[in-house]
């Protein structure tokens, strides 16, 4: 391996590397710029071409070639020294043959069978069954053919088993393609031992997952396929799903992709700024406006991670989302996350009812138009509580005020929050200071620790996490330290799962039923780094507390268990409280309406909630 790694070191020149990052400048032998990995406002990133390392005086990282590319990218060793290989022209199969170098990962030949599929379904559509009806359609929808090809769009065509077949005739086995989310498995065979069934009988257990679908490839931050969206062809069955996207497999994680962003990350970059849309037409279509930018999240919303990915490019974003209800929300949900991530954020609204894709394909200058004149994501908040509210009565000031200090409180910069209390307290009426007075006791009340566990050991980024997820993961520690309570979980029978419904509390939880609930086996099969690291800062935050010497001590499981319950119960009050502050949302709508009938509902629903709420 080490002949592998000096042969890739001696064809990368690390200020060209680093250079496709971030913009270097000269510093008299050396290079220096502002550090990608964290904000500051003096350049202190400093690169040694002569030594080829780098090294930030800031926030202390530093490293060769390597480092960085796993830095910057998200990447294990062997990811960042295949990407490296490549583009240094180095064949790593000659080191796997002569120096035992092993080129393969526990992916397995995942990557190389999306990449065919992706060929098959370009195939499909430029000289295939889609050429005439998809081809078409694409370009009535205002495409031209090189955007097509591009974004590499393809066609599914209808029936079960036309990828399954062209892959495993390619020589891979149905297990194999199903491991990369393009099949799906009939629940209805009977299993039997896999040696005793041939691979034709396997085949047949699984067929195509996008059938008579528009194919986009989902691409991460370096331009490999990962996954896909399927979307139904123009004509097709609209009884099924509209769009049809990869399942979670071991590359496609939907929290951490962002479309288009190998595409968008270098005009990021030049323009200081991202512009995050909803679909992937909008990407599409924003770019061959000009707009190259544009990237869209795999969801309703932005996730902790995907901000951090693009935080490495810029601390601008621009939010395009559809202005239904589901947009609304998600708007609120992202500018709060960006609120805390320190990110500039603000809100685009286009013609009501319009979508990126539909203003390009009538004008594109009517998108250019409309992201000039976008609003600070705290300016179109504080409106929206204006047209619930009025700021004319004193309950109207009151609800003004909270509903704004909510986001007032995510504000990492003292400036900025200062600047929004001046304007909320303008715009109710109020002195800043009584503003002031009720964003501390918001604060304080964020950042109040939980009763029961304070003496526990902190984990990391808990102030980035909802309060649902903080006590999910306290549960989870809980369970990784005491096999007991992880048995007693999956077995249900008090019926915790019903009531927690957190993904990664699940997960873990099926976790110990494949392990036999083993700690150091969960451990053993985690590949990644991050979440390894979480696991075991999760396992000892649970299994040690601190007393006042500040010494640890091993935590008894009686104790466990009573802080377990106490979590699970402070984990459905918070549930709770979120369906309240929902049903006062609808309760507000539904006075505004007149609708009686509804309004009561909603009344009846809300008193007998609260009395479960303390």
């Amino acid at each position: 391996m080490n002949t592998a790694v000096e042969d890739v070191k001696s064809r990368i020149n690390i200020v060209d590397l680093v250079g496709e990052y971030v913009k270097l400048q000269k510093a008299g032998s050396n290079w220096k710029a502002p550090c990608p990995f964290h904000r500051e406002k003096s350049p202190s990133f400093m690169v040694s071409e002569e030594k080829q390392i780098w090294h930030c005086f800031g926030c202390g990282k530093g490293g060769d070639a390597f480092g960085f590319v796993m830095e910057a990218e998200s990447l294990d060793f062997k990811e960042a020294l295949r990407l490296l290989a490549d583009k240094a022209g180095v064949d790593l199969q000659q080191y796997q043959t002569t120096r035992g170098f092993a080129t393969e990962t526990p992916k397995g030949r995942t990557p190389e069978i999306l990449e065919l599929a992706t060929k098959f379904f370009e195939k499909q559509l430029w000289d295939g069954v889609g050429k005439t009806k998809i081809l078409e359609y694409l370009r009535q929808r205002g495409l031209k053919d090189e955007t097509i090809r591009e974004f590499r769009l393809g066609y599914a065509p209808a029936g079960w088993r036309n990828l399954l077949d062209f892959l495993t005739g390619r020589g891979y086995s149905a297990e194999e393609v199903n491991a990369t989310g393009l099949l799906v498995q009939k629940t209805e065979e009977t299993q039997a031992d896999n040696n005793a069934v041939s691979s034709t009988l396997r085949a047949a257990r699984y067929y195509d997952r996008f059938r008579d679908r528009i194919m986009f490839p989902i691409q991460d931050s370096l331009g490999r396929v990962v996954g896909f969206t399927g979307r139904v062809a123009p004509g097709g069955d609209e009884s099924q799903a509209k769009y049809v996207n990869t399942p979670e497999t071991a590359l496609y994680h939907k929290s951490k992709i962002l479309y288009g962003l190998d595409k968008a990350k270098r005009a990021i970059k030049d323009k200081g700024g991202v512009l995050i849309v909803e679909g992937n037409m909008d990407v599409i279509a924003a770019h061959q406006a000009g707009i190259k930018n544009a990237v869209a999240v795999s969801g309703t919303a932005l996730t902790a991670e995907q901000i951090d990915m693009l935080k490495r490019y810029s601390d601008n974003m621009q939010l395009m989302f559809d202005m239904d209800s589901a947009g609304e929300e998600a708007i609120r949900r992202s500018a709060a996350l960006c609120f805390q991530k320190d990110m500039n954020v603000s809100i685009v609204r286009l013609p009501e009812g319009k979508d990126a894709a539909e203003v390009v394909q009538k004008n594109p200058e009517l998108l250019q138009q409309a992201l000039k004149g976008s609003t600070h994501a705290m300016d179109y908040l504080l409106q929206g509580l204006l047209q619930v509210h009025d700021r004319r009565t004193p309950a109207g000031k009151k609800s003004i005020v909270n509903g704004a200090l909510e986001y007032l409180a995510e504000f990492k910069s003292d400036i900025e929050r200062q600047h929004w209390i001046k304007t909320l307290a303008e715009i109710v009426g109020v002195e800043e200071k009584i503003v002031s007075g009720v964003l501390d006791s918001v604060a304080r009340r964020k950042a109040q620790p939980d009763r029961n566990s304070a003496r526990v050991v902190a984990r990391p980024e808990v102030s980035q996490k909802e309060r649902t997820d903080i006590l999910a993961e306290r549960m989870s520690g809980l369970m990784l330290a005491f096999p007991a309570i992880w048995n007693k979980v999956a077995d249900n029978n008090d019926g915790i799962l019903d009531r927690v419904a957190q993904s990664f509390f699940r997960e873990i939880v099926e976790q110990g039923r494949e392990t036999n609930f083993v700690f150091e086996t969960v451990l053993s099969q985690t590949v990644d780094e991050k979440l390894k690291q979480l696991l075991q800062s999760l396992f000892f935050g649970a299994k040690f507390q601190l007393v006042t010497s500040g010494d640890p001590v091993e935590v008894e499981l009686g104790e466990a268990e009573k802080q377990f319950a106490a979590y699970v119960e402070s984990y459905v009050q918070e549930q709770n409280r979120k369906r309240l502050q929902a049903l006062a949302r609808d309760m507000r709508k539904a006075e505004a309406d007149g609708d009686e009938t509804g309004l009561k509902l909603l009344v009846d629903e809300f008193n007998n909630l609260s009395k479960s709420v303390r």
